[in-house]
């Protein structure tokens, strides 16, 4: 049988679910990482920034208890951050222009790339 891969998100949809499947872990994620990710929810930020007062003080078992009883039922979704797939070409195309035109700055360059892309469009 295949075994379930426990990370951040598995905690995150224990919160919202309102389900504990799998036992809390501070190691996969500690309290910051939950706030950290529930903060990515504009309907979460009230309760994440009155945690982040007292975040330093509470140890992450508190934490994650807090976030299981405020976070409102029902699965939501959250945009997580991601890089870009275009941030790895970014850092070479800028060194190319800076070659192109050694006078520019680096400011300069990304200002010309953003131009260049907004043109593309």
């Amino acid at each position: 049988m295949k075994e379930k891969k426990v990370d951040i998100f598995t905690f995150i949809n224990q919160i919202q679910s309102k389900r504990r499947t799998e036992p809390y872990d501070k190691k996969i994620a500690g309290g910051f990482l939950l706030s950290l990710f529930l903060s990515m929810n504009n309907k979460y930020l009230k309760q994440v920034n009155a945690m982040n007062k007292v975040q330093n003080v509470l140890p992450d078992e508190t934490i994650y208890n807090y976030y299981m009883s405020v976070i409102p039922q029902g699965r939501d979704y959250s945009k997580f951050i991601k890089k870009r797939k275009d941030e790895d070409n970014t850092k070479d195309r800028l060194e190319k222009i800076q070659k192109l035109y050694p006078e520019m700055s680096m400011r300069e360059c990304r200002m010309f790339l953003s131009f260049i892309k907004k043109e593309k469009k």
